[in-house]
């Protein structure tokens, strides 16, 4: 309690005397204060003051207790001389001070607990999801305490929020700074690392961005109202100890859990316009960018983001979603760096680059009843380190099919990720998994839309025999197998092989023959040659 006093001076004819007039307040069970006014009042010489200024008390109430009261004060002397003067008592309320506030978040709900320092006061929270504060609790206004608890209940976890507390006292009010605090839940009970938010109205959309790491481009009328949207950088380690990740990959990207929110109660979990996704990527010297995509976890598995679009030159990959989750990048990155093979003497014939053309036709059959060549002695090989791929050769087309298209079922596109599935695991390139083998494609289905291969599948090859026609039955029976040593199948391969240079029949190399004849046999495994 502050008391404001106008003192005044009587001034009376006489000598000056020095009254003390104890003036006592009462504030119910406030508190009490008891002051002292000094008054002095003046007569002529050889005179008096002879009134008496009595105590003075006053017990304000909470509605009309705060504000000014005045008392009139009269001094007589002896000889009858009076003068009135009035003493305006101020009484305004203490400033209210909110102090120790600690806030313990847990999954669905946050405990606020405070003090309000020297001063009785009720308390009230304000809370949402922004500082738009849609949402209130108050304590118990008939108890007031200097010492507050409030809980608020039914928040979702991995949230955050903003939080605004009240203390009222008689009739002033203190409003205290805007706090912000995460629920806890994050998967793995991970850390939020970093924050964006914004306020998105449907009609306009927006964008929101955290720092140079990953922006959101939301559309307009991507629900039917305005909402809240967060991006909250999460501890990687401990969302994929969790998760795990993509079979066989790596991350290489920061993970990121991706909310929207109508208000402080209710998640968003679709969107009627697809939002676009942009993640900074940071490869080491041994990822394989072929590999690289985008995964959103659904709360069991991860799965690739769609319409995705890779920028090398920015480093960042943007990809298309209508629903919100944890998101992270994922390659194929060997840490340690894949070993270079180290060449045998006398290796096997193997696939040495990808060059094989298109076909848009193949030649008529030809026959012969010339007596069959004997196939060439094969030359003894020392097979390359490293272990085979664990795709089955057979299911190779059906993934082409079903990743690139069915237009892409050709022998180019065959041979190059026939050849990728014979590289063993210390060769560049090797397939590590099915899903590794579809993650290359969708890698070259974005940089390369018209022919989605690489340049090139190397494997270790030392003195590659040169293609005749004395080698071509040992090819066969390598590639196709024995059985398949017979006049129809020899005689076709071997018009290839004469075929005109400039024509598209023409089969330029042994490479070139292993894809041809791979192609066919996983078109045609009954009679693995062209019409």
């Amino acid at each position: 309690m502050i008391i404001k006093k106008q003192l005044p001076y009587l001034i009376i004819a006489g000598i000056t005397a020095i009254l003390l007039i104890p003036i006592t307040i009462s504030l119910n069970s406030l508190n009490s204060i008891s002051e002292q006014i000094n008054l002095r009042a003046q007569a002529a010489p050889g005179n008096k003051v002879t009134t008496k200024i009595k105590e003075f008390t006053w017990t304000p109430n909470e509605e009309t207790g705060l504000g000014s009261q005045t008392l009139t004060i009269t001094a007589t002397d002896e000889e009858g001389n009076t003068t009135t003067k009035d003493i305006i008592i101020t009484v305004v309320e203490e400033n209210i001070i909110i102090s120790d506030v600690v806030i313990t978040p847990a999954e669905q709900e946050a405990t606020i607990v405070w003090q309000t320092i020297d001063k009785d006061t009720t308390p009230h929270v304000d809370y949402d999801v922004s500082s738009t504060f849609r949402k209130s609790t108050d304590g118990d206004k008939a108890a007031k305490t200097k010492k507050h608890s409030i809980t608020l209940a039914n928040l979702l976890e991995c949230t955050i929020y903003d939080v605004r507390i009240k203390a009222t006292g008689i009739k002033a009010e203190k409003q205290d700074s805007i706090r912000t605090f995460s629920t806890r839940g994050c998967v793995g009970n991970a850390s939020v690392e970093g924050l964006a938010r914004e306020d998105i109205a449907s009609a306009q959309g927006g964008t929101i961005t955290l720092a140079d790491k990953i922006a959101i481009a939301v559309p307009a009328d991507f629900t039917a109202a305005d909402a809240n949207f967060q991006i909250k950088q999460l501890t990687r380690s401990a969302v994929l100890d969790i998760t795990g990740t993509p079979e066989d990959l790596s991350p290489i990207t920061g993970l990121y859990n991706l909310s929207a929110y109508s208000n402080a109660e209710t998640r968003l979990s679709e969107f009627d316009q697809p939002i676009s996704v942009t993640v900074k990527y940071t490869p080491s010297d041994n990822t394989d960018l072929e590999t690289f995509a985008l995964y959103r976890h659904d709360g069991t598995d991860w799965s690739v983001m769609e319409d995705c679009n890779i920028d090398q030159d920015n480093q960042n990959i943007t990809c298309t979603t209508t629903s919100f989750s944890q998101v992270a990048g994922f390659a194929v990155s060997d840490e340690t760096g894949e070993p270079e093979p180290e060449p045998s003497p006398n290796p096997s014939p193997s696939p040495v680059e990808s060059s094989a053309e298109s076909l848009d036709s193949e030649p008529d059959t030809v026959t012969s009843d010339e007596e069959e060549p004997q196939p060439t002695p094969a030359k003894k090989t020392v097979k390359s380190k490293g272990k085979p791929s664990p795709v089955a050769l057979y299911t190779l087309n059906s993934v082409i099919r079903r990743i690139l298209g069915k237009q892409f079922v050709t022998p180019d596109i065959h041979s190059y990720y026939m050849n990728r599935l014979k590289l063993r695991s210390n060769e560049r390139g090797y397939v590590k998994s099915t899903t590794h083998l579809e993650n290359i494609m969708k890698y070259w289905k974005t940089v390369n839309p018209k022919r989605p291969i690489g340049k090139k599948a190397t494997s270790t090859t030392v003195n590659q025999p040169a293609l005749s026609e004395s080698i071509l039955n040992s090819v066969i029976r390598r590639i196709l197998g024995d059985r398949f040593i017979i006049p129809d199948i020899h005689s076709y391969y071997l018009k290839r092989l004469n075929a005109p240079k400039n024509s598209r029949e023409y089969i330029s190399s042994l490479q070139k023959l292993e894809n041809v004849m791979q192609y066919w046999k996983f078109v045609r495994p009954a009679r693995p040659r062209g019409d």
